[in-house]
């Protein structure tokens, strides 16, 4: 999650162009040079999946006491789902908010993430050459 935090906060500084709706067509009351683009991170929150169900080091009567806990306290599938829904669909509270390079917790609940701030440029900066660096070669 550091990870995405960071790189979803340079990508902020480092585009090039952005996209501006200035013309205002559908007559919100938004002001106008809002950018079209939002980009933010999401944490789902402790979802109970059975990632670990398939694994045949683990034992079966660890993993069947695990997965009833599971199910007991951590948040379904579904559940896990809204920040990230609320993220793509919300567009109206994304322009209201200018929510960009934010993080969100469960359930769409914008959080300060302690290890990056948007001072913290260094850690945004090795993120983002790392992920150019493995990409490169398809590009």
């Amino acid at each position: 999650k550091l990870a995405q935090v960071a790189w979803t906060k340079a990508l902020l500084r480092h585009r090039r162009s952005v996209i501006y709706d200035d013309d205002n067509k559908n007559g919100s009351t938004m002001l106008a040079k809002q950018p079209l683009i939002y980009a933010n991170s999401a944490h789902p929150g402790a979802v109970a999946t059975d990632i670990f169900g398939k694994d045949t080091l683990i034992p079966r009567k660890f993993f069947d006491l695990t997965f009833w806990i599971q199910q007991r306290v951590l948040w379904s599938a579904e559940e896990g789902a809204l920040t990230e829904l609320f993220l793509g669909v919300a567009t109206e509270k994304l322009r209201e908010n200018n929510y960009q390079g934010k993080y969100f917790h469960p359930q769409s609940v914008e959080y300060d993430h302690p290890f990056v701030s948007n001072d913290n440029i260094e850690i945004q900066d090795k993120v983002w050459n790392l992920c150019e660096e493995l990409v490169k070669e398809y590009l």
